[in-house]
């Protein structure tokens, strides 16, 4: 995973990298650049956040693509 996260910890969406397709599928979720999302715990196969009022599970491979910044 290259994102270092930390659990419980708010983070802004800076970029999506991959294909349009991939950012096409993430926005419905509420992941999209300038997006909050809060890390509720991190596994071997992947991440679980929180994005607005909904929890959602992402695997390691998209998480990778994810660009994130801690808010302070």
């Amino acid at each position: 995973m290259s994102n270092s996260v930390n659990v419980s910890e708010i983070f802004k969406v800076v970029e999506i990298r991959g294909e349009l397709s991939l950012v096409h599928k993430l926005i419905p979720f509420g992941i999209y650049p300038g997006a909050k999302i809060e890390i509720i715990s991190t596994g071997k196969k992947g991440v679980l956040i929180k994005v607005d009022s909904s929890i959602i599970f992402i695997d390691n491979k998209i998480f990778s693509k994810i660009l994130i910044k801690g808010i302070k």
